[in-house]
């Protein structure tokens, strides 16, 4: 005779809501991770942002200049992030200086006053404190210095004066110069003085004739400037 009490019921587990139309609703799914760009998804835990692109800079080929003359030439650069700053180092001695820039373009303008090669160097650095350099280099090329005295001029010997001329040079350059003047008498040449770009000679001729009077200039890169007068030495 079993005299135990029955087992109690288990407890009913509650249906899930009946949907319409009968069937029972799916478990609620988890809401996804959107970006909060428009559109793009969210880089997982730990992924690093998308690489800058590393700066580029282009100056411009090289260039041939004379001296005194200027360096005009157009650049750009690219990569990075902005904003964006730059100097240029135009490579003669002279402080480096801040470059303008007009968007990712700039221009570099310089004017060289002595001969030989030089390096333009434009360094552009990023927000991000990124550093790139473009480079040019610059040949100048001497100026023919160019020498004004008269053509042609008479010299009277009874005068009891000497014969004596003015003229100037032309020379852009950032030079020193020599003179020196040969009279075509026979007496060989010798320095003449200098005063700025101009200069006076002076010169005795002993006897009648026509004489070629030479006046070069020459620079300390050693190119020389040469002018002639053409006296008529009388009575």
């Amino acid at each position: 005779i079993f005299t135990g009490a029955a087992p109690a019921p288990a407890a009913a587990v509650p249906a899930p809501p009946a949907q319409e139309g009968g069937a029972a609703a799916e478990p609620a799914a988890a809401p996804l991770r959107t970006s909060s760009a428009p559109g793009a998804s969210a880089p997982a835990a730990g992924q690093p942002p998308p690489a800058v692109q590393p700066l580029q800079v282009s100056v411009g080929p090289d260039q041939v200049i004379t001296e005194g003359g200027g360096l005009y030439a157009s650049g750009s650069f690219h990569g990075g992030l902005g904003a964006w700053s730059a100097t240029v180092d135009y490579g003669d001695g002279a402080p480096a200086e801040m470059l303008p820039l007009s968007g990712q373009f700039f221009t570099v303008n310089h004017a060289y006053r002595d001969v030989g090669q030089y390096t333009v160097t434009v360094l552009v650095r990023d927000a991000h404190q990124q550093l790139a350099a473009g480079m040019m280099r610059v040949t100048v090329t001497n100026y023919p210095t160019a020498v004004h005295v008269p053509s042609n001029a008479t010299y009277h010997r009874g005068s009891g004066k000497p014969f004596t001329a003015s003229g100037t040079f032309d020379d852009p350059g950032d030079d020193n110069w020599n003179g020196s003047v040969a009279c075509g008498d026979g007496t060989g040449s010798r320095p003449l003085a200098l005063s700025g770009h101009s200069f006076t000679l002076s010169h005795t001729f002993a006897t009648n004739g026509t004489y070629w009077v030479t006046v070069k200039i020459v620079d300390d890169d050693g190119y020389t400037g040469v002018g002639t007068i053409q006296v008529q030495v009388v009575d």
